[in-house]
């Protein structure tokens, strides 16, 4: 890519970039490299790019589509059945584009497992605060986050009323 800019941006049949794919399948390392390449994740054309950059934080991006399409709050990412702009946001742990997304009426409560799993597996306390805020269901987590070494979000998701018998 380096030698080649051009794939930075190109987009194969599917639609998708190499930023795309690289955000999709967890490679943040490769994310970085593509964007200082020249990938933008706001090039016009496929969807996918907005869920790129709701992982990325690009909170000037994702108020700019939702300005247009404030329907689009709620869409599912069409390349990854069901995964949504929020999930990607915590996923990506980005605080700030959360919070965007919430505050522009993002579901939280029906979405509480896969948004508190991801939030507390990757150790984003400030992102479990905000979903449990927002009305995520602290029982539905899968993770209690990093149990060796942090107990944060642990003792913050049992206040909430998760419950270890449940699980």
């Amino acid at each position: 890519v380096a030698e080649i800019s051009a794939l930075a941006t190109e987009r194969g049949a599917d639609g998708r970039t190499l930023l795309w794919e690289a955000v999709r399948n967890g490679h943040r390392e490769v994310v970085d490299f593509l964007i200082d390449n020249g990938s933008d994740v706001n090039a016009p054309g496929a969807q996918s790019d907005i869920f790129t950059a709701a992982y990325l934080g690009d909170t000037t991006a994702l108020a700019s589509f939702l300005d247009h399409s404030p329907e689009a709050v709620s869409i599912a990412d069409p390349a990854d059945d069901g995964t949504t702009l929020l999930m990607h946001a915590v996923a990506g742990g980005q605080y700030e584009a959360s919070r965007l997304l919430v505050d522009r009426g993002a579901e939280v409560r029906a979405c509480s497992r896969p948004l508190l799993t991801y939030a507390a597996a990757r150790n984003h306390l400030p992102i479990v605060e905000l979903l449990l805020a927002h009305g995520a269901d602290a029982n539905q987590s899968a993770a209690l986050g990093p149990l060796t070494s942090d107990m944060d979000i642990a003792q913050c998701l049992c206040a909430k009323g998760y419950s270890i018998d449940d699980h």
